[in-house]
C-alpha cells in the first residue's frame, strides 16, 4: 500500500503514534497504520472478516486523530474487502 501511494506522489503516514487520555490522563497510546493526506485513517488487516471490533477500533483512531472518515481495508480475500467508518 505504501509503495502504491509513494509511486503516485499520495502524501501518508505510517504507524503514527497518538497518546490517549480518559479524564485528562494519559492511559495509553494508539499506533495508527496510515494517515492519507492528513484526512483519512487506514486500518490494514489480513482477517477472515471484518467484524464490529475493527470498526470499533477504528472510530478510537478518528477520535485521537481528531479526524472524520476512515477505512478498514480487508486483503485476505480474491478481492480487497473495505468498509468505510464515519465519525
Amino acid at each position: 500500500m505504501c509503495v502504491e501511494m509513494e509511486q503516485r506522489g499520495i502524501p501518508f503516514r505510517r504507524q503514527s503514534e497518538y497518546e490517549v487520555f480518559y479524564q485528562g490522563v494519559s492511559v495509553g497510546k494508539h499506533r495508527v497504520d496510515l494517515i492519507v493526506g492528513d484526512e483519512l485513517v487506514l486500518e490494514l488487516k489480513a482477517i477472515v472478516a471484518i467484524d464490529d471490533i475493527h470498526l470499533a477500533k477504528t472510530r478510537s483512531y478518528l477520535k485521537v486523530t481528531k479526524l472524520r472518515v476512515g477505512l478498514v481495508l480487508n486483503f485476505n480475500a480474491p478481492t480487497v474487502k473495505v468498509k468505510r467508518v464515519v465519525l
